[in-house]
């Protein structure tokens, strides 16, 4: 937690942010990768949504830059 932490300074907020929203994602691959854990479906839905809701901010953010 720690190294992630301070990797965030060299990023600005908004990319920061995307990554810190991002570790409950990361933690359920990596459960189903390293544990065998099967996710439940509140599990799935919400990292669904999680990764819906980067990709629009990312797609708003490209479209902002021109």
């Amino acid at each position: 937690h720690g190294l992630m932490v301070h990797s965030l300074n060299y990023f600005n907020p908004g990319e920061a942010g995307i990554m810190a929203s991002l570790q409950p994602v990361y933690s359920i691959i990596l459960g189903a990768i390293i544990l065998h854990e099967t996710p439940d479906g509140n599990a799935l839905m919400g990292g669904a949504i999680i990764i819906g809701v980067v990709v629009f901010e990312m797609v708003k953010k490209l479209r902002a830059r021109g």
